[in-house]
């Protein structure tokens, strides 16, 4: 089978809570894969060396503000993404005519939208994956539901995390071949649950940003409750944010200090040695005041690779990772008191949790089998595109 040119145009190189990003990449490197990027982050831990990447140059990497961007709308009406101005847009666009890839595959829904407008009339597909708030945060406002709607088929494939996503977008216009669904998946491992310690204290962990949509404050509400019951058990945190000041003020007046740490940002093999070390994972999603949702959470997904029930909401892609009574419970957002019941159970149940811990072992995705039913996407969808289009600009030029 030849290799597939693929231009990936991400946000940003690499965050470290996007190691589903880079596991993709991985995958993809074994293609003739390019990068664009809107701005470079330097993380040992994520090794792209030998993938030739293009950074956005500074002078064009702000969006445009005030009336800067009322007068880009104006001479440009049909431009559907975040508005960078034309000098950006004809920068990328020579980009795309210089590296002359078969596929553009976007992160991100604005990042796809803005790639459509800079390659308008050149007929390269154009692939888009929702994150999570790739998709929510997007089509909160009305602007931006709109732009996608008028988008959709401008796409030559639609590729979502969770089934919320995917039906929102069967519902506005777009065919079941056009849009798949695949979360990311994880690395697996099927040792996990034979190595993990056996303790009475319960031991429980949350890996995510400390912000309005992960809900620390009502995880450590729900820990204090738990731990009323159960006085030996912890709670690790690994992840920093904007709420991190909020959430050491609620551990300090809850008097959970010597029961809660937070260890801030660590790197992926710190977090896989905890939930190696872990006994349940936890995690309190809700939809933030701006619309934003989970896709199909990584940590949770990773959780279950190792071995780890999970205790969680009913929030998005969620409910497809994490069934109840058979890996795991899961409560209404924002229903402290009953995620803490659920995590009293399992602190108090060994037995349950070996159980719970060996189905979400079964019920786990393998990340690099998620990365390839996503490129046998791109082929298939490439060949139905190849069909209906003219020749490309690029292939007449040539």
């Amino acid at each position: 089978m030849s290799r597939l040119k693929i231009l990936a145009v991400i946000p940003h190189l690499i965050r470290p809570s996007e190691v589903w990003m880079y596991r993709q990449l991985q995958v993809f490197r074994h293609q003739d894969l390019h990068i664009i990027a809107g701005h470079r982050h330097r993380h040992e831990q994520f090794d792209l060396t030998g993938i030739p990447i293009t950074t956005v140059p500074e002078s064009m990497n702000s969006p445009l503000r005030g009336l800067r961007r009322h007068w880009d709308r104006i001479r440009f009406p049909g431009m559907q993404g975040t508005r960078y101005g034309q000098h950006q847009r004809q920068w990328f666009r020579e980009q795309v005519c210089r590296i002359r890839p078969d596929a553009i595959h976007c992160q991100y829904g604005t990042v796809g939208l803005s790639t459509l407008d800079a390659v308008a009339g050149l007929n390269i597909p154009v692939f888009v994956q929702f994150n999570g708030d790739g998709l929510s945060c997007l089509v909160h406002r009305r602007r931006g539901r709109e732009r996608m709607v008028r988008s959709i088929g401008n796409f030559a494939g639609l590729i979502t995390v969770a089934r919320y996503q995917q039906q929102w977008l069967l519902r506005r216009g777009a065919t079941p071949e056009h849009v798949a669904l695949i979360p990311y998946g994880a690395p697996l491992e099927p040792d996990a649950t034979s190595i993990r310690p056996q303790r009475s204290n319960c031991q429980f962990l949350a890996v995510g940003r400390l912000c309005e949509m992960k809900s620390p404050l009502n995880l450590i509400r729900a820990f204090a409750l738990c731990q009323s019951l159960h006085p030996a058990s912890r709670l690790t945190i690994i992840g920093d944010g904007p709420m991190r000041g909020e959430t050491e003020n609620l551990i300090q007046r809850l008097g959970l200090k010597d029961h809660v740490t937070l260890q801030g940002v660590q790197p992926a093999e710190v977090v896989r040695r905890q939930m190696l070390q872990a006994d349940v994972f936890v995690q309190h999603s809700v939809t933030a005041a701006n619309g934003m949702m989970e896709g199909w959470p990584v940590a949770i997904g990773e959780a279950m690779s190792r071995g780890l029930p999970v205790v969680a909401t009913r929030h998005a892609g969620i409910c497809e990772q994490v069934t109840q009574d058979v890996n795991g419970y899961l409560c209404d957002e924002f229903d402290w008191s009953d995620m803490g019941r659920c995590m009293a159970d399992l602190a108090g149940n060994a037995m349950k949790r070996q159980t719970f811990g060996r189905q979400a072992l079964r019920l786990s995705l393998d990340a690099r089998v998620q990365t390839h039913t996503q490129l046998d996407f791109i082929r298939k969808r490439l060949g139905v595109s190849r069909q209906s289009q003219r020749p490309s600009t690029l292939q007449q030029a040539a």
